[in-house]
C-alpha cells in the first residue's frame, strides 16, 4: 500500500500505530476497533516514514522502544519537519526523563502500555479534536490565501492602504490616481474577498495576519 493510497479519501481522523511487537500492535488495534476507532499500523518508523511523506490527519502513537529507534526520536524527526499532528507516546514503563523530554518536543502525552484502556481513548480522542480544529484552520488560511492571489498588484496596494485606516481620498492623493478609480479597486477587493464593507475587511485582514503570525 503506497502512502497516497492511505491518505486518499481519508475525511475522518485515524490512528497511525508505530509499534515494532506485533502482538502489542494487534492488541492496541483491535482494542481501538471496539471503541470504533479506525488504526492504521506500522512495524517500524522507517516502513512509516516511506509510505506517508506528508502529513496525515488524525493521531499518531509510537512505541518508545522500537526496533530501530526510539519513539522520542521519531517524535523530533517529525516535529522537526513541521508537522502539527498530535503524538502520543507510549512506553513499557514510566521513566521521568523520557517524559520530561517528550512534552518538551510537543508530544500530546506520554503514557505507559498499562495504562487505563479508558485514558488512552480519551486522550485520542482528545488528539482527534485537536486534528480536526488544526485541519480547520488549515483550510480556511488556504482559502484565504486563494482570494487573496486573485488580487492585482494594483489592488492590493489599495487593500494595505484601506486596512491602515487611508480613506479613499487620501489612497487617490498619495498613489496619484482618481477617486473614482480607488473606488473601483475598492469594490474589486470587496467582491473577490467576498466581503460587504471595510469594517468587514480589516476585521478579515488582521484575522490572517494574526493566524500568519501564530504558525496556526
Amino acid at each position: 500500500m503506497s502512502h497516497s493510497e492511505i491518505l486518499d479519501d481519508v475525511v475522518e481522523p485515524l490512528v497511525y500505530l508505530i509499534d515494532s511487537d506485533s502482538e502489542s500492535r494487534k492488541s492496541l488495534q483491535e482494542m481501538l476497533l471496539t471503541q470504533g476507532i479506525e488504526c492504521v499500523p506500522f512495524d517500524s518508523a522507517e516502513r512509516f516514514r516511506s509510505l506517508l511523506r506528508q502529513e496525515p490527519f488524525g493521531c499518531i502513537v509510537i512505541d518508545q522502544h522500537l526496533q530501530e529507534s526510539s519513539g522520542i526520536d521519531l517524535l523530533q524527526s517529525l516535529k522537526s519537519s513541521g508537522w502539527k499532528i498530535p503524538m502520543i507516546i507510549l512506553a513499557s514503563r514510566g521513566e521521568v526523563e523520557l517524559c520530561s523530554r517528550a512534552f518538551g518536543l510537543g508530544a500530546a502525552d506520554y503514557m505507559e502500555k498499562t495504562a487505563p484502556k479508558e485514558r488512552f481513548v480519551a486522550k485520542v480522542r482528545e488528539c482527534f479534536a485537536l486534528a480536526t480544529k488544526h485541519k480547520a484552520k488549515s483550510e480556511y488560511q488556504n482559502a484565504s490565501k486563494k482570494k487573496l492571489d486573485q488580487l492585482t498588484d494594483r489592488e492590493k496596494e489599495v487593500l494595505n492602504f484601506l486596512v491602515a485606516g487611508h480613506s479613499m481620498k487620501s489612497i487617490a492623493s498619495v498613489s496619484g490616481t482618481s477617486f473614482q478609480a480607488v473606488a473601483r479597486h475598492r469594490q474589486r477587493i470587496l467582491d473577490k474577498l467576498g466581503l460587504e464593507n471595510d469594517v468587514i475587511l480589516t476585521r478579515w485582514f488582521m484575522e490572517q495576519e494574526f493566524l500568519r503570525s501564530s504558525g496556526s
